[in-house]
C-alpha cells in the first residue's frame, strides 16, 4: 500500500490526486480542484525532493538545492 491520499472532499468541492512514474523513477503528482484545474508536481528520482510545479495560471516554478538543502526558487511564465 502506498499510503497516498487520492481525494479530499469539503461539502461539494472535491480535490484529486494521481501519481505516475517515468522510466528514470522520476515521480509526478497531479492534482485536480474542484474547477477542473491542475498542478503538476514533479520529483526527484534520488533524494524524491520537489523539481518543478506547473501551476493552472501558467507559472513554473522550478527548485534546486545547494549541499545544505537550501532551496532556490525560479519562477517563470510557460
Amino acid at each position: 500500500s502506498s499510503r497516498r491520499v487520492m481525494s479530499i472532499q469539503a461539502s461539494t468541492a472535491v480535490w484529486k490526486w494521481s501519481y505516475t512514474g517515468d522510466s528514470t523513477g522520476k515521480k509526478t503528482v497531479l492534482m485536480t480542484s474542484p474547477a477542473g484545474a491542475v498542478t503538476s508536481y514533479q520529483f526527484n528520482n534520488g533524494n524524491g525532493s520537489l523539481e518543478v510545479v506547473h501551476w493552472p495560471t501558467g507559472v513554473i516554478s522550478t527548485y534546486s538545492y545547494n549541499s545544505n538543502e537550501q532551496v532556490e526558487v525560479t519562477v517563470r511564465r510557460a
